[in-house]
């Protein structure tokens, strides 16, 4: 378990991170007999910032990796504290139906989860949970803007009385925005672009209307036309549905 000395380490190390400045996308690898959490950078996955590709020689992170020290130091304690969120979990756990049976002793639950498969099994799950997590936030975190200049050009030419001209208008706003950036419409839909994984495009969720909501890839649904109604999607004005992409509302959805 983390004891409060390694609690107060890691608080003091991550006081000064602030995740929205990640320059990098965190990945786990299940390659070696534990996960690890590293970043890709000059064609190698980086596990350990404060070494060389060898992990042989300390290195500068920013020099060799273009990571700062705060992150480097970031990654390694993501990795270090990997195992003790297990033991934590387990921990929990074991405690908890202990207290139901009424058991004191712990030391059956040491020796039946001792080498069991299960820690590993709950490292790879916590790896990809908490890499997706850090991403998420760092999406939402970043967010997306457009000027004036380039919201005119994205739909300049483009009929947004039309269905075409309206979908074609909000697939330029979105071209070059991270994937899961959405453009709230007023009918309490987004219209989403996605551009990781199998699934590419711009389709449409619900709106939620809680920032801390987690959105999936089963909730997106493709535009459909016969949801148009004249010159502006049904239940929509006419100038509400051009206003959305005239002055358009970005939005990073957390996702997973």
């Amino acid at each position: 378990m983390t004891n409060s000395t390694t609690q107060q380490h890691l608080e003091h190390e991550t006081s000064s991170l602030s995740l929205d400045k990640l320059t990098f996308q965190l990945e786990f690898s299940t390659m070696n007999d534990l996960p690890e959490i590293g970043v890709s950078s000059h064609g190698v996955f980086v596990t350990n910032p404060q070494y060389d590709a060898g992990m042989t020689q300390k290195v500068d992170p920013v020099e060799c990796w273009g990571i700062s020290h705060a992150h480097a130091r970031f990654i390694v304690d993501l990795n270090e504290e990997l195992a003790e969120a297990v033991e934590d979990a387990l921990n929990t756990a074991c405690l908890r139906l202990q207290k139901i049976a009424g058991i004191e002793d712990g030391g059956f639950a040491g020796t039946f989860f001792s080498g069991h498969p299960i820690r590993r099994d709950l490292m790879n799950v916590l790896a990809e949970y908490i890499t997706a997590d850090v991403n998420s936030y760092r999406s939402e975190a970043k967010g997306f803007h457009l000027t004036k200049e380039m919201i005119a050009e994205a739909i300049g030419g483009k009929d947004l009385k039309t269905y075409d001209g309206w979908l074609e208008a909000a697939k330029a706003l979105l071209a070059d925005a991270p994937s899961w950036t959405a453009i709230q419409q007023p009918c309490g839909l987004f219209a989403v672009k996605i551009s990781d994984g199998a699934l590419a495009g711009v389709f449409w969720c619900a709106d939620h209307g809680d920032v801390s909501y987690v959105y999936r890839e089963d909730e997106l649904a493709d535009f459909d036309r016969s949801a148009w109604a004249g010159d502006s999607w049904d239940g929509l004005s006419s100038q509400d549905n051009e206003a959305c992409l005239r002055n358009p509302v970005f939005v990073a959805l957390r996702h997973i």
